[in-house]
């Protein structure tokens, strides 16, 4: 029976080495018997022994060819075992180095995937705060956004900025307002909320001028003219929509010889200060509601002290064009356009 755990190279090499000590015992003995009945029966099996002796060591030679050939065989199969064990060693390594450069680079893919997941879901924050504090008041609702890319909607939305700015500031400018060319975004944003009151403000000085040059005409003509009753109204027999008719395109020539862009003063008269004072609450009711700021007027703003802004090289040379402009003040070249100016009664005169 073949021992457990040896490999069958090795039994068979065994065996084989084995074969020749017990075919020469049994060889001897065969020989020794054999003799002793050739010499007890006859000399004429000498010849026979003779023959098979040669038989025997013909085949004890055969059997120590067979020998060296299991010998050279253990050594190849062991010098095989040798070489497949040090492959497996080698493999078993390559494959542990291997089984560490993946798990590290598995922790760092996992890593960069948790960080790639955190700035997506802050991008996508950051969109959701974009689009509801700033691209939903400039008109962009989520509909018309997913029309386009994100890209081009925030391009869309920033052109629109610019072009709201710049709007802006050709307002400002326009109606005289100092440095609205060059001011910080904050103070242009103030500037256009008191631009409502500014604008009512110049209204009322226009209309102011209109009328102080028509009863200044008026009384250059007649003298003797009573002021207060023909301020006060028409008379009840009066047709007014015949009057209007008759003063049409007259009022417009009055209109040419006053500078819109010149301040008159208000001045009320004593009688009048009661109705005064309630038109001025009515006027601030519809002009701005009550939570909304501090109301503005163009004589308050104009006589406001300008707040000091940061100064900037390219920004420079802008704000020392205007800073010696008033904020209610018309441009330099104003009286050389108009070609009435004289006969204009503003407070300059």
């Amino acid at each position: 029976m073949r021992s457990q755990g040896v490999p069958p190279d090795l039994y068979l090499v065994r065996k084989v080495w084995m074969m020749p000590r017990l075919v020469s015992c049994r060889a001897h003995t065969y020989t020794l018997n054999t003799s002793l009945d050739r010499l007890s029966g006859a000399s004429s099996s000498l010849a026979t022994t003779s023959s098979e002796l040669e038989n025997l060591r013909s085949s004890y030679q055969e059997l120590e060819i067979k020998l060296k050939e299991a010998e050279q065989q253990k050594e190849r199969a062991e010098k095989q075992l040798a070489e497949k064990n040090s492959e497996l060693i080698r493999e078993k390594g390559e494959f542990v180095l291997k089984r560490n450069a993946d798990s590290e680079t598995i922790k760092r893919q996992q890593k960069e995937l948790n960080g790639l997941r955190k700035y997506m879901e802050t991008a996508e924050h950051h969109w959701d705060l974009l689009a509801e504090n700033i691209l939903e008041p400039l008109g962009y609702p989520e509909k018309r956004r997913n029309k386009f890319p994100r890209d081009d909607v925030l391009s869309l939305a920033g052109d629109d900025c610019k072009d709201l700015i710049s709007a802006s500031r050709k307002i400002c400018h326009n109606l005289s307002l100092k440095r609205s060319r060059t001011c910080s975004l904050r103070k242009l944003i103030k500037r256009m909320d008191i631009l409502p009151e500014l604008v009512t403000d110049l209204q009322a000085s226009s209309a102011r001028g209109a009328a102080a040059m028509t009863l200044t005409m008026c009384l250059a003509h007649n003298p003797k003219m009573d002021l207060d009753r023909v301020s006060s109204g028409v008379p009840p027999t009066a047709d007014v929509g015949k009057l209007l008719d008759a003063v049409s395109g007259y009022d417009t020539r009055i209109a040419r010889r006053i500078r819109h862009e010149e301040f008159y003063d208000k001045v009320v008269l004593p009688a009048d200060e009661p109705l005064e004072d309630e038109l001025q609450k009515e006027r601030d009711a519809e002009a701005r509601p009550a939570e909304s700021g501090t109301q503005f007027t163009w004589t308050s703003s104009k006589d406001a002290p300008e707040e000091e802004e940061p100064r900037t090289s390219a920004a420079t040379s802008d704000e020392d064009e205007e800073s010696d402009e008033d904020v209610s003040s018309p441009a330099e070249g104003a009286k050389g356009k108009d070609p009435e100016a004289t006969a204009s009664p503003s407070k300059a005169e």
